[in-house]
């Protein structure tokens, strides 16, 4: 299962949803003969870690998938997590990014996972965040170094995906902080090697 922001569900810089990491990931399982299920209806255009934790609170129902979130969580064999970049960049565009907002990210994400834990023990992919036009990367450096941290303590797996994204050719639209599918078809790549 996927859950996340706009970078976990493939958005484009078109404004519009494409092939996202996930759907690589789940492709993979496929061609493999494992996938069992794949639910990508928690990820989702600025959608917050506080809107997650909220969700986590009431058990929310997706529609599409048929299914309350903590089942989804509870049937994942491999869960991605991508929270941050919608909702650190909005910050940062209205000048609010200061530390306590970035205190307050990162606790949320500590509660997070630690939810999560109580339900699922299989695998877990925590996705950082990276640099873009409003975004510094002294700002990025410092909290993929604490999703690092939270990722370790919660026995899952972080995956710096600044250090994939460096080709300027990732980005189609200078306008638009979201890659292309050929990033999240590498960040795919560097997640299945870890399984």
């Amino acid at each position: 299962s996927a859950f996340g922001d706009a970078v976990s569900s493939g958005e484009t810089a078109y404004n519009i949803a494409g092939i996202s990491y996930n759907d690589y990931i789940k492709d993979y399982f496929e061609d493999i003969g494992v996938l069992e299920d794949y639910n990508k209806s928690f990820s989702k255009k600025n959608y917050k870690l506080s809107d997650m934790l909220k969700d986590l609170n009431n058990n929310s129902y997706n529609n599409k998938e048929k299914m309350r979130i903590k089942q989804a969580i509870d049937k994942s064999h491999v869960i991605t997590i991508s929270f941050g970049e919608d909702e650190l960049t909005k910050q940062a565009i209205t000048k609010d990014l200061n530390d306590k907002v970035i205190r307050d990210f990162l606790n949320n994400y500590d509660i997070l996972l630690t939810e999560i834990r109580k339900i699922n023990h299989n695998k877990i992919f925590v996705i950082g965040i990276y640099e873009n036009e409003f975004l510094e990367q002294s700002r990025t450096i410092i909290i993929n170094a604490e999703l690092s941290n939270l990722a370790r303590k919660h026995n899952c797996e972080f995956v710096n995906i600044e250090s994939l994204l460096t080709n300027e050719d990732f980005f189609l639209n200078k306008k638009s902080y979201y890659f292309s599918y050929r990033a999240h078809e590498i960040i795919s790549k560097t997640i299945i090697n870890s399984l």
